[in-house]
């Protein structure tokens, strides 16, 4: 109820049973499923748009043909897609980790990620960030995700500095318009 009244108009989620109680008790609300839902099949676009939900953040792992074949389906049933395409990659399946809570006593599933995989760590003699992905940036398949109708582009911004998320927002806006530019002069 505190959130709809403060004008909370959509909830990003992961539990299925939040899904059910959200839209039995609150029918109006926008639900956009998390890229930890794993979403990765054409099943699963069905079931969640049985299920109203308004925007799929598809699984991080999708080759650029599955996000379009994906897209295509949930869009025949009314459902946007959304794709991430920049940030810290976590070392788990669609940032499925529980390694924040075995060495910190938080969940990283539930918006505390301590960014342990960032760490230095030493095994023997040696010392390094064995954990640590390189982040993703997808700015060289910008042109294939418009091609691929995606709705929306996540950008990760978990304990970045607010300067470094504008700069990185700012940028892939540029870009989109640029692209938007393109398209209309090319009618």
């Amino acid at each position: 109820d505190t959130a709809m009244a403060a004008g909370i108009k959509a909830f990003i989620i992961q539990d299925m049973g939040l899904l059910y109680i959200l839209k039995k008790g609150y029918p109006e609300a926008e639900i956009h499923v998390s890229t930890q839902a794993t979403t990765h099949t054409e099943g699963q676009i069905r079931f969640l748009s049985k299920c109203g939900v308004n925007r799929i953040n598809l699984a991080r792992e999708l080759t650029i043909d599955e996000v379009r074949k994906l897209t295509a389906l949930a869009h025949s049933l009314g459902t946007e897609t959304e794709v991430f395409v920049h940030g810290s990659y976590c070392l788990s399946y669609s940032g499925q980790c529980y390694l924040c809570s075995f060495l910190e006593g938080c969940s990283g599933n539930r918006g505390l990620c301590q960014q342990n995989c960032r760490r230095l760590y030493r095994k023997g003699a040696r010392t390094d960030y064995f954990l640590n992905l390189k982040d993703n940036s997808a700015i060289r398949f910008t042109e294939e995700l418009a091609l691929a109708g995606v709705d929306s582009l996540k950008i990760e911004g978990r304990i970045k500095s607010p300067a470094y998320v504008y700069s990185v927002v700012k940028g892939w806006k540029l870009l989109a318009e640029n692209l938007s530019d393109e398209g209309a002069a090319a009618e």
